[in-house]
């Protein structure tokens, strides 16, 4: 059950609900998300628009992965497998995902696939491999069961 709180409520009444022992970590990474943030935004021009504040909100959640001990490249990773995650979730496969993928594997050769479109790939790849194994249609599935016999065969002196 979450705790509600307002904006300005005081920090100790969320604590007193929560029992989970990293709490107090993610509290301080929280806070310094915010610190970052009110920093950044204090020095933004006049005329910056929602994209300059989405800018300064990804910089300041790095910033504070690099507080709290984790590299830069760590941090697009976990960021990285966090959007797929999101992004499969709400997916279906079907013929236009299946569409979808071959039309970003070909950009992907073709040298023109974006960041954005390098996490839609493997949100889509995710959906597939879960799809083929849920409804056992990898062809390794059958082939894997096929080498099990005939080794177990094999071991009892049987010829195939």
């Amino acid at each position: 059950m979450a705790t509600e709180r307002s904006l300005d409520g005081d920090k100790s009444e969320v604590r007193e609900g929560l029992a989970h022992p990293l709490f107090d970590w993610f509290q301080t990474f929280v806070d310094t998300v915010n610190d970052n943030i009110v920093g950044a935004v204090e020095d933004l021009a006049p005329g910056a628009g929602v994209s300059d504040l989405h800018a300064v909100a990804a910089r300041a959640v790095i910033a504070a992965y690099g507080d709290a001990g984790v590299s830069p490249d760590q941090a697009l990773e976990l960021l990285g497998k966090a959007a797929v995650e999101i992004l499969a979730a709400d997916m279906h496969w079907d013929e236009i995902a299946n569409s979808q993928r071959f039309e970003l594997i070909d950009r992907e050769l073709q040298g023109t696939l974006t960041f954005a479109d390098k996490v839609h790939l493997e949100a889509v790849t995710f959906r597939m491999r879960e799809h083929l194994e849920a409804s056992g249609h990898l062809p390794m599935n059958a082939a894997l069961a096929l080498h099990r016999q005939l080794r177990a065969l094999g071991r009892d002196g049987d010829t195939p």
